[in-house]
Order: C-alpha cells, then sequence, then structure tokens
C-alpha cells in the first residue's frame, strides 16, 4: 500500500487536525495527527488506525502498490483528446470589430464571411459526421464582434440546426460579444438560433473601462454595454462577463459584481490580462504574474461569497484543460481558415488547412497542428510531481508554448485555501440540514 500521489494536506487553523483533499477521486476527510501518521506511512499501530487504513483505501486516499495515478490521468487525457463523440466548432464570421481594444492580439479584417464560405462549413460539418458519427455539435460565435455578421449567423446557424435536427444530434451554441451592438431585434435572433448564452467583457467601472474598451469613433460603450447586457438578462440569456484585470483596474472588480447583484443569469469573473504587444507597456496597464492573479482571484472569490458549486468546479478533476488540444476541436475565420487556438485566429502562420480546399487536397500544417495535438504535459517535470496536476491537466498549451514555461491553473497557487473554504462550506451546509 502507498498513499495517494494526489493527496494534499492542509492543517486546520487553531486546531490539531488536517484535512486530506484528493484531486483525483475529488475525496475529502478531516483527521486527528494520530490517523495522519497512519496515512502518511500506511501502517497501524492501535485497531483505530487499522480501521483508519481501511476506511483510507475504500476513498482512494491510500491505494495499492501497483497502482499508477499519474498513467491512469495519461489514459484519461488522451481518451478525451480523441473523444470524437462531440464537434466543437468557433466561428468567427468576421474579423471586423467596431472597436479598438489597445491589447487585442487579432488581426482586424473588414472581410464577411461569403455564401462559398458558409457552405463550406456546413460541408465540413458533414463530413466530420461522416468520419465519427458525432452526437453533440457545439458552436461558439466569435470575431471581430460577430455581431456585424448576424445576417451570416443567422443563416449558417440555421443550416446546422437543420442538420443536427435531421441527424438527432444535439445541438447548443454561444456568442463572444462586445456587447454594444445587442437590442431587442438582435436577442430574438439569438433566441431563435440557440444561443443561451454570452460572453461580455466589461473591464471595471466607467473611466477604466472607457479606457481600454475603445469604440472606433471614441465614444464611451460603458453606459451602453450595461444597458444592453441587462437586456440580455432579462430576456433569459445567460452572461458571462469577462472583466480583464490588471493592478490598474482591479479595485473595480468589487464594484461591477455589485451592478449585477440582483441579476441571476450572470457571473462575474475576472480574466488575466496578459501582454501579447511590446508596446502595450506604453500605455496604463500593470500586468499580474501568475501568483499575483491567483491570489486576487481568491480574495475576490471569497469576498463575493461564490456557491458551493463554484468551489467544486475549481477543485474538480479535469481530463483535459485545453481545448485547442481537442482532436475535434476547430476555430474557423471568415476566410475559411482553420485553427486549433482561438489566440492564433487571425494569424497566417497559425493556419491548419483551408475549408475551400477539397479534404483530399488539403495541405496540413502539421507544425502547427503538432503544437497542439502534440503537446504533452505529462513530459513536463513539473506536472510529474504536481499533486494539483488532476485539476489542471497541463494547463494552457498556447500560453505553454509562448513562453516556454508550463501556464498553470492559476487556484494552484491558492489551492490549500480553496480546500478551507470548501470544508467549512461543507461544514456548515451539514449543520444546518
Amino acid at each position: 500500500m502507498k498513499q495517494s500521489k494526489y493527496n494534499i494536506k492542509v492543517k486546520l487553523p487553531n486546531e490539531e487536525k488536517y484535512l486530506i483533499y484528493n484531486t483525483l477521486y475529488k475525496g475529502l476527510i478531516c483527521i486527528e495527527p494520530e490517523f495522519l501518521d497512519a496515512l502518511e506511512n500506511c501502517n497501524s499501530k492501535t485497531q483505530k488506525q487499522k480501521e483508519a487504513i481501511e476506511s483510507f483505501k475504500e476513498q482512494k486516499f491510500i491505494i495499492e502498490d501497483e497502482e499508477n495515478e499519474f498513467e491512469f490521468l495519461k489514459y484519461e487525457f488522451y481518451k478525451a483528446m480523441f473523444d470524437n463523440t462531440e464537434l466543437v466548432l468557433t466561428i468567427a464570421p468576421t474579423l471586423a470589430c467596431n472597436f479598438r481594444c489597445p491589447y487585442c492580439y487579432e488581426t482586424s479584417r473588414s472581410k464577411t464571411i461569403d455564401t462559398k464560405g458558409i457552405h463550406a462549413i456546413v460541408d465540413f460539418v458533414i463530413e466530420r459526421y461522416k468520419e465519427n458519427n458525432f452526437k453533440k455539435l457545439k458552436v461558439n460565435w466569435y470575431g471581430g464582434e460577430p455581431l456585424l455578421a448576424i445576417n451570416e449567423i443567422e443563416e449558417i446557424s440555421k443550416l446546422l440546426i437543420e442538420f443536427s435536427e435531421k441527424n438527432n444530434i444535439e445541438y447548443t451554441a454561444r456568442m463572444v460579444t462586445n456587447g454594444s451592438l445587442i437590442n431587442e431585434n438582435i436577442i430574438e435572433i439569438l433566441k431563435s438560433i440557440k444561443v443561451k448564452d454570452i460572453q461580455i467583457t466589461i473591464d471595471g467601472l466607467k473611466e477604466n473601462h472607457d479606457k481600454r474598451r475603445i469604440s472606433k469613433d471614441g465614444k464611451s460603450t460603458f453606459d451602453l454595454i450595461i444597458s444592453n447586457t441587462k437586456k440580455a438578462i432579462k430576456s433569459g440569456i445567460t452572461v458571462g462577463i469577462r472583466m480583464n484585470t490588471d493592478e490598474v483596474n482591479k479595485d473595480d472588480y468589487s464594484k461591477l459584481v455589485k451592478i449585477f447583484e440582483n441579476d441571476k443569469e450572470v457571473y462575474v469573473y475576472m480574466g488575466h490580462l496578459r501582454q501579447y504587444d511590446n508596446n502595450l507597456r506604453k500605455l496604463e496597464y500593470n500586468f499580474f504574474s501568475k501568483e499575483r492573479f491567483s491570489n486576487l482571484e481568491y480574495e475576490n472569490f471569497e469576498k463575493m461569497n461564490r456557491s458551493i458549486e463554484d468551489l467544486e468546479n475549481i477543485l474538480e478533476c479535469k481530463k483535459i484543460f485545453c481545448s485547442a488540444t481537442i482532436d475535434n476541436n476547430f476555430i474557423i475565420d471568415e476566410k475559411c481558415n482553420v485553427y486549433k487556438c482561438w489566440n492564433d485566429i487571425g494569424n497566417d502562420n497559425r493556419i491548419i488547412f483551408n475549408l475551400m480546399e477539397k479534404p483530399e487536397k488539403r495541405e496540413i500544417n502539421k507544425i502547427e497542428l503538432m503544437k497542439y495535438m502534440g503537446w504533452n504535459p505529462f513530459n513536463q517535470k513539473e506536472c510529474q510531481k504536481c499533486k494539483v496536476f488532476p485539476i489542471c491537466a497541463g494547463g494552457c498549451a498556447f500560453e505553454t508554448n509562448k513562453d516556454k514555461e508550463i501556464f498553470c491553473y492559476p487556484p494552484k497557487y491558492n489551492i490549500e485555501k480553496y480546500i478551507l473554504k470548501y470544508y467549512y462550506e461543507l461544514k456548515n451546509i451539514n449543520k444546518n440540514t
């Protein structure tokens, strides 16, 4: 017998007791020092310790010597990577945008997808269906600003929904938008094409937001986006509000949450604003380190009194973290260029292939493809010894490829605090039931 590789020990404040959380099996126990010794050494000196060891084995805190948890995670990772029961498409029908945000990493282009491109996407879906008979089709609408191409989105959606219904495929859709073009008509269209949730970026309160989310005409966008977001929420669309955060606007987060505190179908969260362009140093930005962002994320998590479901999502074992490493996941731009990662869109050097080419004549950019499909966190020494690895699965492949170092899941740096909070939340629930 041996202790699980993924047990994390946390001492309870002001008590001679310890929490043990297992990041692979999601187990949580509270034990006294005499049982901690039995767990860590897998031996018993008393009958109580012997009974405790049997309980630890049942809950997978102690496992058999022959069991290799790391190899099991590798198996789960590759199984998820090549699980083709669902097809995920992120479609940017235009890279045009009515904003000029200084930190945007994308190449802006005025073109909108044409009729040939629309049918090329549908043909690609049919092609993938013939190959692997997927059961779910998930579509993410992206840009540029996707609502500048709402007519094209509506046309593509109707074709994909029709195909899905004909073949008993579960169809879902969401959208990433700056929120400036949302109105009653747009909302009705979104609902008719099954877009049930949207992501809108609001970078703090008015002063900071308007410096970062800048419209091309130079007008303030804050009040308009708040109003439009409220309309979407009132209509029943679920809204995730992303606040791209650095040291300059960090104090706006709790105030932004306050604006939406009475709206049930909304979740405000922090995005880690990172530098993709060296010129950003000349602007009013002060970027976080990974550790600093993690600390702030936890502080706000605690202040906002998030639900136990939010905690469980953070501590959940993830078979795979980065969608770019999933075989049946594709990003498509208005020219029908295909990429593996959202961050690559518009970069001609990152194109994997083009949908306008016939399948048998497509030239696959193997170098770019294998940056994601050949990415292997299991070869990283840091991941091999990390107890948080089951809930991180190696983190972000794009950032790791860019910086040549593992870009870990932010909660890793405050995992003990999250475990403590989870324990107290569970204890409070049990007390009140």
